[in-house]
């Protein structure tokens, strides 16, 4: 049974009441792709007529295929057109006094709905569909949805060049104390194989699963949209290839096609590793903790060879070294009390600087950007488009916090053949790290291409391969005109050595619904002509123009939205008299977003201050990002939730896992100490006599060996459900050990049973 949505009746800060009533998110997702609805209810409880504006995140490669509209009694459905087209059918509707509606693209993961001359007394439910991709894990499934928008840095000279509208959507008033709407969602998932189990690490979820279908839901009626709603599905056979067929509603079939390629393992190669970290104030508070924790672990994933950097940045950019230096001892001790010691105290999000600093200083050379950010930031179009013109240089990012910018981490790896992760609070970050370490050792294919035999595909997504890990899925799109059997190749070269995979497909089971497939291959191959590398030939325009007009043919031919088209709809049998007011929907602020709010003014009042110099005409705009505007919100009222994360910090117990990876050195030996005693739960007057009855080794090497020795059983034992997340440290540890003691295994039963007897006990 449907319950209402929750209303809560707070009022803007204008003292006018919030004509959002509440939204509610449906998912229906099979295997690796989804189709959601989102369910959003404006009330106009006015004595007129009013406009209502809301900016809302969906992620960016969500295909917007519907847009239907329901007031009172009356379904309107919006088709998609040529933006221009769209705004000048949405004005003159307006003007001629009837109700119009207008869904508009700011970002690809940012898009604003116009609820126009909504009548008093009325109530307009607008319906939202869309289809996107779950992202692949080392398991199973990671589904995201966004609720929020979190305040961005917009540059000064970006902000003064900006529309006003534009930078109205991407920066939405902040409701002081919490926004008045509330959340509702249903999530239904269907896997391809039995599914192990499901976590969620941002809201308290129902949760229920049967064999290969769960059904997930909010514990409460009613959720803050504060935080992104964050699923883990976990499968027994996340990697079984399979194709899904559907047809295709401009003739021939659509086919989704999942397989993973077995890799070669890769000899060890010595890597240059830079580390970007994001210490602007928006990561003040648990963001910045998180990303402290996650470059720890990252260094210490850095092998004997390797040469390595770390560049943090804010307003200006500070790097450690003046030029990446050998991975030793003394350069790990002092990247890590740097790293340490580093707090979120860099003002503004200016991204740019140091992705140039980094791209020209490494000409000439391959080398690997580890980037860790909650990527607020305006200008996200200039980094990727930086970042794909430097071939030979590869971004693996990092979302950290509740509400990372999605477009930024994942534009800024696709365009330079990186991968992107996402740290949400709670999650454990080992996997990731070891993840995408594991990707760096991956080579770095200089071609990759795709054959079709036996099949015909007319449009293929994504256009361009540029990367692929070992072990990982690999997951493609094509537009065929007939079903039937053949057979897929992909081919890699990495200089001289050449490497296929081959996967026999059959084609000719027609699944009974679409499941969004159609739209989803017309708005990935739209962004991958957005995102083609621009050059500066005589041929830009001409190829430009082109562009546009094939992203125009996808968009009007499939009905989905993209940075050239809108969504449209008129309800011809309405008439409203006055003239509307304008009511611009206010947005929480993400949960613990620059330290619960005390780092809200350091992350985009430059641009603010910029803006007003250059556009003081914008009468609107400026009142909006002044000091005593909607925009902002008092740090008071959130210093309470800020707090509390702190004590909950403080008082969580450490990860054994973190503590062990922490502790090792940087040759892959740990040191005897009273705290690696106590964390591997023997005495240390106990194993300095182990580490004496070595006496054909030196005092310092033996109490090495003794506590590297318990510090890998502690692993292996307490730990042996984790061994993809210490596997690397371990490797690194058995090879110092052989090389200390000439023995490739050591011989440690004793050990075994003393902690054997310990946990028993």
């Amino acid at each position: 049974m449907k319950t209402e949505l929750k209303t809560f009746g707070m009022f803007g800060s204008n003292e006018a009441p919030v004509p959002l009533q509440g939204v509610e998110i449906v998912v229906d997702a099979r295997d690796t792709a989804a189709l959601v609805k989102v369910r959003q209810r404006f009330r106009n409880v006015e004595s007129g007529p009013i406009e209502a504006v809301y900016s809302f995140p969906l992620d960016e490669s969500s295909a917007v295929r519907g847009f239907v509209i329901e007031v009172e009694g009356r379904r309107i459905v919006g088709r998609v057109v040529e933006k221009e087209k769209a705004f000048e059918i949405y004005d003159d509707a307006i003007a001629d006094g009837h109700q119009a509606f207008l869904m508009d693209q700011d970002r690809p993961n940012i898009f604003t709905v116009s609820v126009g001359n909504l009548a008093p007394g009325a109530e307009a439910t607008v319906t939202l569909e869309y289809a996107t991709m779950l992202d692949a894990t080392a398991d199973g499934v990671r589904l995201c949805l966004p609720t929020t928008i979190s305040p961005r840095y917009i540059p000064a000279a970006q902000a003064a060049g900006m529309d006003p509208s534009e930078l109205d959507h991407l920066t939405p008033p902040v409701a002081r104390g919490g926004v008045p709407y509330g959340l509702r969602i249903d999530v239904a998932y269907a896997g391809a194989s039995p599914l192990r189990g499901i976590e969620c690490p941002s809201h308290p979820v129902s949760i229920d699963l049967d064999g290969t279908r769960a059904g997930i839901t909010l514990a409460a009626e009613s959720t803050a949209l504060d935080q992104d709603f964050v699923l883990e599905i976990r499968q027994a056979d996340p990697f079984r290839p399979r194709v899904t067929l559907v047809p295709d509603p401009t003739g021939g079939y659509v086919a989704l096609l999942n397989f993973r390629p077995e890799m070669p393992v890769s000899e060890c190669v010595a890597r240059e590793v830079v580390f970007l970290l994001d210490r602007s104030g928006s990561m003040d508070g648990e963001s910045i903790e998180q990303a402290r924790k996650a470059l720890l672990l990252c260094l210490r994933s850095l092998r004997k060879g390797d040469s390595f950097n770390v560049v943090s940045f804010g307003s200006h950019f500070e790097s450690l070294f003046p030029r990446p230096v050998a991975y030793d001892q003394a350069t790990l001790d002092r990247a890590t009390a740097a790293i340490q010691a580093m707090t979120a105290d860099l003002g503004g999000t200016e991204i740019l600087a140091p992705l140039k600093h980094i791209l020209q200083s490494g000409a000439g050379r391959r080398c690997d950007i580890l980037l860790l950010t909650d990527g607020q930031v305006g200008n996200e179009k200039e980094c990727i488009e930086l970042v794909g013109a430097h071939l030979g240089v590869r971004l693996f990012t990092f979302g950290i916090g509740r509400g990372a910018s999605e477009h930024l981490v994942r534009g800024l790896a696709r365009a330079s053949g990186g991968a992107a992760e996402f740290i949400f609070p709670g999650e454990r970050i080992e996997p990731k790290v070891l993840r995408t370490f594991g990707r760096l050792g991956c080579p770095a294919w200089s071609s990759i291409v795709l054959e079709w035999e036996g099949l015909q595909p007319d449009l293929v997504t994504p256009g361009t391969l540029n990367r692929l890990f070992g072990g990982e899925q690999f997951t493609v799109m094509a537009r065929l005109r007939a079903p039937g059997e053949g057979t897929v190749t992909l081919r890699a070269r990495d200089g001289d050595n050449v490497r296929s995979w081959s996967l026999p497909l059959d084609t000719t089971e027609v699944a009974d619904s679409d499941a969004g497939l159609p739209a989803l291959l017309a708005r990935l191959a739209i962004r991958d002509l957005e995102e083609a590398p621009r050059t500066g030939s005589v041929q830009t325009t001409r190829k430009r123009d082109g562009r546009e007009k094939r992203i125009l043919e996808l968009a009007c031919a499939y009905q989905v939205m993209s940075s050239l088209t809108s969504f449209v709809a008129v309800d011809r049998e309405s008439r409203v008299e006055g003239t509307a007011e304008l009511r611009r929907v206010p947005v929480a602020l993400t949960r613990g977003w620059g330290g619960a709010g005390a780092g809200m003014r350091m992350c985009i009042c430059e641009s603010i201050d910029y803006m007003a110099k250059c556009a003081p005409s914008s009468n609107y705009m400026a009142n909006l990002f002044s000091s005593k505007g909607s925009l902002w919100m008092d740090a008071e009222e959130h210093s309470e939730d800020g707090e509390n994360n702190r004590k909950r910090l403080e008082r969580d117990e450490p990860d054994l896992l973190l503590q062990l990876v922490l502790a090792q050195q940087a040759d892959g030996s740990w040191r005897l100490t009273r705290e690696l005693a106590k964390a591997v739960g023997a005495k240390l007057k106990d194993l300095k006599l182990e580490a004496a009855s070595l006496t054909h080794l030196d005092p310092d090497t033996a109490a090495a060996v003794v506590a590297t020795r318990w510090a890998l059983q502690t692993l292996a034992i307490r730990l042996a459900d984790r061994e993809v997340e210490w596997s690397g440290a371990a490797a690194k540890a058995r090879a110092w050990l052989a090389a200390v003691t000439g023995q490739a295994v050591i011989c440690i039963d004793p050990v075994i049973d003393y902690l054997n007897e310990t946990r028993s006990v």
